[in-house]
């Protein structure tokens, strides 16, 4: 799946339709997919044309097509079959418009299921839901399971498959939201499949609903994450570092090596998984024994604003507890985009200095150099030992 790009908001608006949706190839282009590469990874099936109606139609019936006479351009004719037609003769279109793909529900609902780090359910699920997976999240497990319209009856069968698959509660996906109806004390969430991007299907407004105070309780306990934030570490053609929280730019590691090289190893450190991300103060800032590039680095995450977010979280993104610190944040919420063997330091220390001129690095920032380039190491260890 990492290889093929997947047009999520198309297939999230075909699931929503409906569970028996088609798709033109000229659609899933057009939404920067591959239509035959998405009937090879088991996402869609190619259909016939028995679901064709051409836009310039009237009367909205199946047409005469013609695949034969043009074949070897692409194209195929199509005639209004109603007398009187809504235009004489052929019109021909490309092949790409009548043949279309049917997305196959199941392979959709588990590509989803990948996407957003859902285990397998372990247990059936009975008609008229399907098994998406089980969120496994702030020490809950939560299954989630897909209806995409509300039948009758809807709140008995929501509190039955609660009863019968367990869990801390459950989270029914569905197309279009109903009036509430289930009480705190069910443990139920119904949400509205969005039509992201990236097929993200937002199940942190189901956690905050099944577990409210959660962002209280992380403040003050180090060993939770903060799973409503999200980090990317990148570099932009060594002329700057990019840390984004949320999408939203914090400035200040754009030009400090050892500042973003600290921040990237508490990061892969997390991502590979070791010790939970916890790392020895001591391999984080050797050259700092005090402790003080500790804070510095909280200082630096606190300083910028970050909608929805306040100072207390996102210094609180680096935590310490016996000895160690780690980035307080899952795995899957971490983006590193910048291969480590490739990084390139832009501090003033690392700039080759001008024709002619003398440099001007001071002692402490060539030592601030050598550190990065350490903990750089130490990064690209961690990554060749996972």
């Amino acid at each position: 799946m990492s290889n093929l790009h997947v047009p999520w908001p198309l297939l999230l608006a075909s699931l929503r339709q409906s569970d028996h949706a088609v798709l033109s190839f000229a659609a899933v282009a057009h939404a920067g997919g591959d239509a035959d590469a998405l009937v090879t990874r088991g996402l869609a099936d190619f259909g016939g044309a028995d679901a064709y109606s051409p836009p310039l139609c009237r009367h909205g019936a199946l047409p005469n097509l013609d695949f034969q006479r043009r074949r070897d351009e692409g194209l195929v004719g199509v005639a209004c079959p109603v007398d009187p037609a809504c235009w004489p003769g052929w019109i021909w279109v490309a092949r790409s418009e009548v043949t279309v793909l049917r997305p196959r529900l199941t392979a959709v609902l588990a590509a989803l299921a990948h996407r957003n780090s859902l285990a397998p359910m372990g247990t059936a699920v009975e008609p008229p839901f399907t098994a998406v997976g089980l969120l496994r999240q702030r020490g809950l497990r939560l299954p989630v399971v897909w209806l995409r319209a509300a039948p009758p009856g809807f709140v008995l069968l929501c509190k039955a498959l609660r009863a019968t698959l367990g869990g801390d509660g459950l989270i029914v996906l569905v197309a279009k939201l109903p009036p509430p109806c289930f009480a705190a004390s069910d443990r139920i969430c119904v949400i509205e499949v969005p039509c992201s991007a990236d097929g993200d299907l937002c199940l942190l407004r189901a956690l905050e609903e099944l577990h409210p105070g959660y962002r209280e309780q992380a403040l003050v306990d180090p060993t939770l994450d903060f799973d409503h934030i999200r980090l990317r570490l990148d570099s932009h053609q060594g002329l700057r570092h990019i840390v984004q929280i949320n999408g939203h730019d914090v400035g200040g590691f754009r030009s400090s090596d050892v500042k973003f090289a600290r921040l990237l190893l508490l990061a892969v450190a997390r991502k590979q998984g070791a010790n939970d991300g916890w790392v020895p103060k001591h391999v984080l800032c050797d050259d700092d024994p005090k402790g003080h590039a500790i804070e510095k680095l909280r200082n630096e995450l606190g300083t910028y604003h970050v909608p929805g977010l306040g100072e207390p979280e996102l210094r609180a993104l680096v935590r310490c507890h016996r000895g160690g610190v780690r980035l307080a944040l899952p795995p899957a919420h971490i983006d590193i985009d910048v291969p480590l063997d490739a990084l390139r330091f832009v501090g003033p220390a690392a700039q080759p200095p001008a024709a002619g001129a003398r440099p001007r690095v001071t002692a402490r920032q060539r030592q601030g150099l050598q550190n990065a380039k350490s903990l750089l190491r130490t990064c690209q260890e961690m990554m060749t030992s996972g």
